[in-house]
């Protein structure tokens, strides 16, 4: 059975960076600099119907997801990924406004770990 995806999943940062807070907390705050742009950037994407370029753009961000242990980011990202090479246009404004929940939440995690 797998395990439920995190938030924030700070072995993945620890595995990465070390055991160093102050570091963490710098990854983290860059992804989310990172995603909100890219956020931006997709929902312009969509009201464009470029489905290549949201296809691109997803998987651009989920690199950064996973490297920070952002697991539902980056699994929304995959699905987002997924569904825009399918051009589900339904689907993918789904996932879009998910992302942008995930992000908030990871957000909330960020700053009450400070």
């Amino acid at each position: 059975m797998m395990k439920p995806l995190q938030i924030l999943n700070k072995q993945t940062l620890i595995d990465i960076l070390g055991d160093e807070p102050s570091e963490h907390l710098k990854f983290i705050a860059s992804f989310l600099t990172q995603a909100q742009e890219s956020l931006k950037k997709l929902v312009q994407l969509y009201n464009n119907n470029d489905y290549l370029n949201i296809r691109g753009e997803a998987h651009y961000l989920k690199t950064s997801a996973n490297a920070v242990g952002a697991e539902k980011v980056g699994d929304i990202l995959q699905q987002l990924e997924e569904n825009a090479n399918k051009s589900h246009k339904a689907k993918c404004k789904i996932l879009i406004q998910h992302i942008n929940v995930e992000v908030k939440q990871l957000y909330l995690e960020f700053k009450n770990d400070r």
